[in-house]
């Protein structure tokens, strides 16, 4: 059973009395995300604890950059791969939500990494951090450092500077969800995310809060109170 270890952003009872809806963003390279039953406790801790529904987000886009990286497809033939496995893990992902009452499949949303590309402010936010990234060099040294430190996982290759830069895309990508939470068909706001671990992206996250770093980008890309829980088997 998972339960909560971490919380970023909020109180711990500021989590159990519900006050933010739950969104689960699926890394598909990492294997945690592959184990059905972590998702299935992931979904039901999701439930518990959140305001009214929950959203969960495949990021098949996105792991077209770690086919590019990891696997030296092109930008084409990765973008096919990812989305052909997106659209697996979907039915995978089907079969377990199927496991819930029919009241709790009605909370549940899923949706893919287009969906997340088509909202307008995630955009406006993308385009914001892009341009920090463009001309700041600070902010890019601290871009690569979350590259670098997410890559020292992988002890079985090395990585090197063209490598990096693509890999920060991903990051840059989906750094306004973690910062500002997810605007979904202009009906809900998801501002509270779930990981089974800490991550540097977290720590980004709390560094924010913190103003720790980069605090003045709070206010110049309209980021919203967020919330991460890392979760934890017990």
């Amino acid at each position: 059973m998972l339960e909560t270890k971490k919380v970023i952003g909020a109180t711990k009872k500021e989590v159990e009395d519900r006050n933010f809806n739950v969104w689960i963003g699926i890394s598909m390279g990492n294997k945690w995300f592959r184990d059905k039953e972590n998702i299935k406790q992931n979904i039901s801790w999701a439930l518990r604890n959140t305001k009214e529904d929950i959203l969960i987000v495949i990021a098949d886009k996105l792991h077209s950059i770690n086919y590019q990286v990891r696997n030296k497809l092109s930008e084409e033939k990765a973008m096919k791969l990812a989305l052909l496995k997106g659209n697996e893990y979907c039915g995978f992902l089907n079969k377990i939500i199927k496991n819930f009452n029919p009241n709790e499949q009605k909370r549940i949303n899923v949706i893919h990494w287009h969906d997340i590309e088509r909202n307008e402010m995630h955009a406006k936010i993308e385009l914001a951090i892009q341009q920090e990234f463009k001309n700041n060099e600070e902010f890019r040294k601290f871009i690569f450092q979350i590259v670098k430190d997410g890559v020292k996982r992988d002890t079985s290759r090395t990585y090197d500077k063209i490598q990096i830069n693509k890999l920060a895309r991903y990051v840059l990508e989906e750094l306004p969800d973690f910062l500002h939470g997810i605007e979904y068909e202009e009906k809900k706001y998801y501002n509270l995310y779930t990981y089974p671990y800490s991550s540097s992206l977290l720590e980004t996250l709390e560094d924010f809060q913190k103003n720790n770093h980069f605090s003045y980008l709070g206010e110049k890309f309209d980021i919203r109170r967020t919330v991460a829980v890392i979760l934890d088997t017990i």
